[in-house]
Parts: C-alpha cells; sequence; structure tokens
C-alpha cells in the first residue's frame, strides 16, 4: 500500500501545477527560518482514492497525502519524506500540514519534560524492550503526576516528594491511604 501511494502522490499529484494543486486545497508550503537553519515542508493531497488497493480495510479514509521536509544548516541538506492516509473529510493541504507540524511540537515538549525531569536521554536501557518499557512507565509517571493537584510544584518537586513522602506517592498512584 505504501508503494501505491509513494508512487501515485510522486507520479501523478506532484506533477500537477501548484497553482492548480492550491486552489484545490491540495498542495501547501511552509518555510521557516530559525536559529541557523532553514526549513520548508510541502505538503501534497488527495482524495482521488478510488484506485488504491486495499481501501475497503480503512472504513474512514477520506484521502492521501505526503510531506516532504527539507532542511538546511550551514552547507548540509537533508530530505525526508513522509507518507499517510487521513479521515478528515474535507481537509486541505494547509489544514493537515498544520496538525502534523502541532503533533511533533507536543512530541517535543513531551520529549523536553521526559529529558529535564527525568533525564530520559541518559538512560543507559539499551537491550530487549528495556528502553521501550521504561518510557512507558515515564509517561506514566508524569501523566499521574500531572493529575495530582493536592500539592503546588514543578513535575521534578512532585516526583522527589513521592520518593518521600509514602502518602503522597499512594495519593499520585490514586491509592486510597488509610490512617
Amino acid at each position: 500500500m505504501r508503494q501505491d501511494i509513494a508512487y501515485y502522490l510522486e507520479e501523478e499529484v506532484q506533477s500537477q501545477p501548484k497553482k492548480q494543486l492550491q486552489a484545490a486545497g491540495q498542495w501547501a508550503q511552509t518555510k521557516n527560518k530559525d536559529h541557523g537553519r532553514i526549513e520548508i515542508r510541502t505538503c501534497y493531497v488527495t482524495k482521488g482514492i478510488e484506485w488504491l488497493s486495499g481501501k475497503a480495510d480503512w472504513k474512514k479514509i477520506a484521502g492521501i497525502g505526503m510531506i516532504v521536509s527539507e532542511r538546511q544548516i550551514g552547507e548540509k541538506r537533508t530530505t525526508e519524506t513522509s507518507y499517510f492516509i487521513y479521515g478528515q473529510q474535507g481537509a486541505t493541504a494547509q489544514q493537515l500540514l498544520a496538525t502534523r507540524r502541532s503533533h511533533w511540537g507536543i512530541e517535543n515538549k513531551i520529549h523536553w519534560v521526559l529529558d529535564t525531569v527525568m533525564r530520559e536521554d541518559e538512560s543507559r536501557a539499551r537491550t530487549g524492550h528495556g528502553a521501550e518499557n521504561l518510557n512507558v512507565l515515564r509517561h506514566l509517571a508524569l501523566n499521574l503526576v500531572k493529575k495530582e493537584t493536592t500539592r503546588k510544584g514543578s513535575m521534578r518537586t512532585k516526583l522527589k516528594i513521592c520518593s518521600w513522602d509514602h502518602n503522597y506517592l499512594l495519593r499520585v498512584l490514586q491509592i486510597p491511604v488509610s490512617d
């Protein structure tokens, strides 16, 4: 399916005039200059997917899309292409590009919290499923600490209090405390 989507978007859709695609909501582009790098993201989408094999397996599929991300830092240039299916009826390339961008913003923010609060990048878990399992536990811990609102403080502070105060830990874990 991926090869079919890639071929169709690269050969059929991408070859059409940009103005025609843009007018139909099938093309959008963003350009960002920040911190010495230039990033250009181009999105192509189409609702014309009658030809797509395996479409019946995706009941709510509205269309397919492709985002080409180009990044230049100094003289080094990289290009990454990703393909996707979407279910939002009537979605335009601009809307889907913004959705994708905000999704990565959230992912980056979560990673920053995990790294600064739990020093995730320093973890040496590399074998088997260790890294993945620890990641799930870190996410769970952050979500539980976020939900607990009886104490004020940063995530790091609340996690430290959990290690010092058994009753607070039980409250964070949502386990009733008996006196």
